[in-house]
């Protein structure tokens, strides 16, 4: 795969001071999924506008496509899409003339808009509401509209900022479903959540930003080494005692008055005693691997 986004040296300082974005670099390969994680005021969203053309960087350089996107902007609209985190709508139109419409602002033909737009009410599960009026729908409905929208027009590259905001877990599977076969066909998506379990069952790679910073990119496997390459034990704490007594438990986390969680080294040997001491013991268990959580816990610092 080919580089299709490179952003090297990037730097945003707002006129109050405030450095959004401080020395970002990385690439992202064509028709991957990239997950951009970080806590509230990272960066994530700042970042976005800057690679889209919306924002002039302080200083750094950004190529789209090719396109030096700081030169110029416009240049790199025809290839890119953007689902925003604010829910913006024409409220007095209906679901299919939202789509329509801004299908014919892409500078899609009649025909072509036509088309597309009742193929992406099909995909998004939206074709009982294309006649009611989109100011009439649920939030949650009103996003898949948004979502759905920034498939218009065979975009290269779709930005997507918050996608999964209001949508309930079946709307919410539902859209990564209909993401994944999107990406399937070639299309390069930049995802920004605050959802870990959204940026692991969609992302190829995963940036995490804090801070202005990117604290770590690269495989969802790669990142979880941040947190140390461990074995969570979930159980009683009635057998927090007999645990603590083996060379390989690392820590023990109080989750609450009743369940603790063992920290151990991923030791084959050491595991097994443990586990098989428990087993003894006739205590219940829950084998838990490093997530997402943990290394955004951990970069959030």
């Amino acid at each position: 795969m080919d580089t299709i986004i490179s952003v090297r040296n990037l730097v945003k300082i707002y006129k109050n001071g405030i450095r959004a974005n401080d020395n970002i670099s990385f690439s992202v390969k064509r028709g991957e999924i990239l997950g951009i994680l970080g806590p509230n005021g990272a960066g994530k969203t700042t970042l976005i506008k800057q690679i889209t053309g919306l924002l002039k960087p302080t200083s750094g350089s950004i190529e789209v496509m090719g396109i030096d996107v700081v030169k110029n902007p416009q240049a790199v609209k025809r290839f890119i899409s953007v689902c925003p985190q604010e829910t913006a709508i024409l409220g007095d139109l209906t679901v299919y003339e939202h789509l329509y419409y801004f299908g014919r602002l892409r500078g899609l033909d009649r025909d072509t808009a036509k088309a597309q737009t009742l193929e992406l009410l099909d995909e998004f599960r939206l074709k009982d509401y294309s006649s009611r009026y989109v100011g009439s729908l649920s939030k949650g409905l009103q996003r898949r509209v948004i979502v759905a929208q920034a498939f218009l027009g065979e975009p290269e590259i779709v930005f997507l900022d918050e996608p999964s905001t209001h949508l309930d877990p079946v709307s919410r599977h539902d859209v990564w479903s209909t993401i994944r076969e999107y990406n399937k066909k070639g299309v390069t998506i930049l995802l920004a959540t605050h959802y870990m379990e959204e940026a692991e069952r969609l992302s190829n790679r995963v940036m995490f930003i804090n801070r202005g910073r990117v604290v770590t990119i690269g495989s969802i496997s790669e990142v979880k080494q941040l947190v140390g390459d461990y074995i969570g034990l979930r159980l009683s704490a009635r057998f927090s005692s007999i645990i603590s007594r083996y060379e390989g438990v690392k820590k023990i986390k109080q989750l609450s008055s009743s369940t603790i969680e063992a920290i151990l080294v991923r030791n084959p040997s050491i595991l097994r005693d443990v586990i098989n001491t428990l087993i003894d013991l006739g205590a219940e268990f829950e084998v838990v691997a490093p997530s997402l959580e943990d290394v955004f816990l951990e970069v959030s610092r």
